[in-house]
């Protein structure tokens, strides 16, 4: 707590920048051509995983959960941006 409050900032966890990190993959694989899509889109896939299986571990809903993450990061970047 004392590093998180010198510092002004926290990481967060539970798989929330492997979530950020997936969506900001699939928006630029637009941007890629040919059979290199498949490539980041499997990148992005495999990140996804990481919340799954803390998902998976905490029994919860695989599928509500990373949909949770998704949406709560969602807002989080339209606040910081706005």
């Amino acid at each position: 707590v004392k590093n998180a409050i010198d510092a002004d900032c926290v990481v967060p966890g539970a798989g929330a920048v492997e979530v950020t990190i997936a969506e900001a993959l699939i928006k630029y694989k637009p941007h890629v051509k040919g059979r290199s899509q498949l490539g980041v889109q499997a990148f992005a896939d495999a990140l996804l995983i990481i919340p799954k299986v803390l998902a998976q571990n905490a029994g919860l809903d695989l599928q509500e959960t990373v949909k949770f993450n998704q949406n709560i990061q969602n807002q989080v970047n339209l606040w910081m941006w706005t």
